[in-house]
């Protein structure tokens, strides 16, 4: 009885490196390091594309996930670049993954060394603004006298012998709301506000990450998808990455019906 009892469980342990399933799936395993120093990263996100299902690493950065063949895992850790992992058969388990230490180009900060907030107070009440007056070197002006003219907001007058403009104070605002060139100069701003939002949207939206969030591999039947999904660029803006990657397969699912 024990020698039959032996034999079944050697032929029920896996021969491969996992575990394989009815359905075709298989549950990978392995550990998230960080490629700077080798250490476990822990509680890494893992995230199935495909399912949008997923898991967290322990705090020793180990993880475990069932997947099927084609699948994407998207790897993300706060200070890390996100790393992205398709499976395919030949793919092992108890796997070694290795995440890259982000970089951040950060404002430059200046900290005021105040004890406490009187010192604080004391010190923003005696704050000395520099003068925000800009003198442009114009050419010389032959005349003996000009009459101070005001100008999109700016005062301009002769100052010796130069014609000289200094900008004014926030009273200009109503000014330029309802002047020809403070018009002309908010339609310019909107014009750069809106480039910013189409390189955005081109940054978060674009053909590289519909392919890894449906697997597409030609360019072109992106494009295509992309094209036929039409999302609004007001969503695009505002959406996470997480809102993006299930409305694209939402889309993608009526795409290929």
């Amino acid at each position: 009885m024990h020698k039959y009892y032996l034999i079944i469980c050697f032929f029920i342990l896996p021969f491969n490196n996992y575990a394989q399933t009815e359905n075709n799936t298989i549950t990978l395993s392995g550990t998230v390091f960080n490629k700077k120093d080798s250490f476990p990263i822990p509680k890494v996100s893992i995230m199935n594309y495909r399912t949008l299902d997923g898991v967290i690493c322990t705090s020793k950065g180990y993880f475990e996930i069932t997947i099927a063949k084609g699948d994407s895992l998207c790897f993300t850790a706060m200070g890390f670049d996100n790393y992205i992992l398709s499976f395919k058969e030949n793919n092992s388990n108890n796997l070694n993954i290795y995440l890259t230490e982000a970089t951040y180009n950060l404002k430059e900060v200046t900290i005021w060394p105040y004890a406490n907030k009187d010192e604080f107070k004391k010190a923003f009440k005696e704050l000395q603004l520099p003068d925000d007056r800009v003198e442009l070197n114009l050419p010389e002006v032959k005349v003996d006298s000009v009459p101070t003219i005001h100008l999109g907001g700016a005062k301009v007058f002769i100052k010796d012998a130069k014609l000289t403009m200094v900008r004014e104070g926030p009273f200009t605002k109503l000014y330029e709301q309802y002047s020809k060139a403070g018009r002309e100069r908010t339609a310019y701003r909107e014009l750069l506000v809106k480039d910013a939002n189409e390189k955005m949207v081109a940054l978060k939206y674009n053909v590289a990450f519909v392919k890894n969030v449906t697997g597409i591999k030609d360019d072109d039947q992106a494009a295509s998808l992309m094209e036929y999904c039409c999302l609004p660029e007001e969503f695009v803006l505002n959406a996470n990455e997480y809102d993006l990657v299930l409305a694209v397969e939402d889309c993608y699912q009526e795409y290929i019906k």
